[in-house]
C-alpha cells in the first residue's frame, strides 16, 4: 500500500470538515454561491478544507450516501486548484438522480466564478 508518495490520491484527514461548530462558522462567517443541484458556503481560512452535507429528504441512505462518494470524487480530482479555502458543500434536492460529470461541471464553475475573489 503506498501512503503518502508522490501517487496518493485519497482524501487526508485534515482536509474534511466534520464538526458541527466548523459547519456552522462556515455557513455563518463565509459566502454562498448555488448552481442547479449544489449550494456551496465558502470562506477563506489556514488551510485548504471541505465538508459535505446532503439532506434526509434526499432519500435514502444508499441514495444521500452515493451522492457524498459523488461529490468526494469530485473534490478529490480538483482540490489542487482549492488554495485556503474552507467550503462546505450542500446537495439540493434535484442531486438524487445526477450524475458525476454533471456535478463536476457545476463544481468546476464554482470554482472559475469563486476562486477568483
Amino acid at each position: 500500500m503506498n501512503r503518502g508518495g508522490p501517487l496518493e490520491q485519497g482524501l487526508p484527514k485534515e482536509e474534511i470538515l466534520k464538526k458541527r461548530k466548523d459547519f456552522r462558522r462556515v455557513l455563518e462567517h463565509g459566502k454562498s454561491w448555488q448552481s442547479e443541484h449544489l449550494r456551496f458556503f465558502y470562506k477563506k481560512a489556514n488551510q485548504r478544507q471541505v465538508g459535505f452535507a446532503v439532506p434526509k429528504r434526499l432519500g435514502k441512505a444508499v441514495q444521500r450516501n452515493r451522492v457524498k462518494r459523488l461529490l468526494r470524487e469530485v473534490y478529490r480530482m480538483h482540490r489542487h486548484a482549492i488554495e485556503s479555502w474552507q467550503i462546505l458543500v450542500i446537495a439540493k434536492d434535484g442531486a438524487r438522480g445526477v450524475g458525476l460529470r454533471e456535478i463536476e461541471r457545476e463544481f468546476v464553475k464554482f470554482l472559475d466564478t469563486n476562486q477568483k475573489r
